[in-house]
C-alpha cells in the first residue's frame, strides 16, 4: 500500500463504507461460494452440528456416523444463520478456502511538489488512510500491510531501488490460505440453484402438495398450467428429484465438499429435510435481514446529513 496524497474534493467515510465494499466484492465472487453458504443453511446435519456446538443437542439425538466430519466443517465455517453472506465470507469463510490472492497495491493519494497541506487536506488524507486500512484492507483479506511515503523526485530507477531496499527484509505471506477448495465438477449453476429454490419454496409452504411447489417456482411452466392428474404426477416427480438433489448437495457441503452430488453413505441417522423447521429459520432470517437493511439505511441517512 503506497501513499503520496491529495484529492480534489472531500469524501465522507462511515461504517457503511466497509459494508458497501464488502457487498461489491462479494457480488464478484465465484457463484459457488454463495451457494455453499446457502446449502449449509438447509443441511440437517450442519444444523445438528450447530446445536451441538451451542450445547443444545440432547444426548439422545441420533447423529450420522460421520458426524465428527460435519462438526469439523462447522468449526471451520461456523454459523450461517442470522448472518449476511458478505459478513460470513469476509469474517470467516475467506480464511478457510484456499483462495488465490494477487497482491493489490493502492495509492491513497498524492501531494504535488512544493504544495503545503491545509488542515482540510490533512483531514481528507486521514480519512483516505482510514478507509484504505479499514474498508479496503478488509476486502483484501486483512493482509499484513505497510504504508510507504514515496517522494517522486529523482529517476524512476532510483525510486524503484529505494522501494526494493525498504521491503527487502520483510516477511511475505503465501498467496493462498485455508484447507478447503471448491470441487471442479460438471454441476451447472442454474441446476444447482434451481434445487435450492425448490427447498426454499417447500419451506415457505411446508404443508402444500409438492406438485404445487413446482408451479410456485415455474419448475415446469407448461405442466403447471394444465393441472391434470398426470401433470400433477409429473410435477411431483420433478419437485422430488430437485429436493433430493438439494439434499445431497447440502449434506455433502456439510462434510466440506461442494458442489458434490456423490451418493451419501447409507446411514439411517442422517436426517431428512424438516420443512417446518426451515420455515421458522427462514422467517427469523428474513426478520434479521430487514433489521440489517433498516440499520444500513439509517447509517446512510446519517452520513448524508453530516456537515
Amino acid at each position: 500500500m503506497i501513499h503520496g496524497m491529495m484529492v480534489a474534493k472531500r469524501v465522507e467515510f462511515s461504517g457503511s463504507n466497509r459494508i458497501g465494499r464488502r457487498r461489491t466484492a462479494a457480488s464478484q465472487l465465484d457463484w459457488r461460494y454463495r451457494a455453499i453458504y446457502e446449502f449449509l443453511q438447509i443441511s440437517p446435519s450442519y444444523w445438528l452440528a450447530h446445536k451441538a456446538a451451542r450445547g443444545q443437542l440432547p444426548d439422545s439425538t441420533p447423529v450420522p456416523s460421520d458426524f465428527a466430519l460435519v462438526q469439523r466443517t462447522y468449526e471451520a465455517f461456523g454459523t450461517v444463520w442470522l448472518k449476511s453472506f458478505h459478513s460470513w465470507w469476509f469474517d470467516v469463510a475467506q480464511y478457510q478456502f484456499a483462495v488465490e490472492r494477487s497482491p493489490q497495491v493502492h495509492v491513497i493519494g498524492q501531494v504535488k511538489a512544493r504544495e503545503a497541506l491545509s488542515d482540510e487536506a490533512k483531514a481528507i488524507f486521514v480519512a483516505q488512510m482510514e478507509d484504505a486500512l479499514d474498508a479496503q484492507r478488509d476486502v483484501d483479506g486483512l493482509p499484513e500491510t505497510i504504508v510507504l511515503s514515496i517522494p517522486l523526485h529523482g529517476t524512476r530507477r532510483d525510486v524503484q531501488r529505494a522501494i526494493k531496499a525498504t521491503i527487502e527484509g520483510l516477511d511475505f505471506q503465501a498467496a493462498t490460505s485455508g484447507n478447503y477448495r471448491l470441487l471442479r465438477t460438471k454441476a451447472r449453476e442454474d441446476a444447482v440453484l434451481k434445487a435450492l429454490r425448490v427447498v426454499r419454496a417447500r419451506a415457505a409452504r411446508p404443508k402444500a402438495p409438492i406438485w404445487e411447489i413446482a408451479g410456485l417456482i415455474n419448475l415446469n411452466a407448461e405442466r403447471s398450467r394444465l393441472g391434470s392428474v398426470d401433470d400433477k404426477h409429473v410435477l411431483s416427480a420433478h419437485t422430488s428429484r430437485y429436493t433430493k438433489r438439494a439434499y445431497v448437495l447440502a449434506e455433502n457441503a456439510a462434510r466440506g465438499s461442494f458442489p458434490d452430488e456423490s451418493k451419501l453413505p447409507d446411514d439411517i441417522a442422517i436426517q431428512e429435510f424438516d420443512f417446518a423447521l426451515l420455515n421458522r429459520v427462514y422467517r427469523a432470517e428474513l426478520k434479521f435481514l430487514e433489521g440489517e437493511l433498516k440499520a444500513l439505511r439509517a447509517s446512510r441517512n446519517w452520513t448524508s446529513q453530516t456537515p
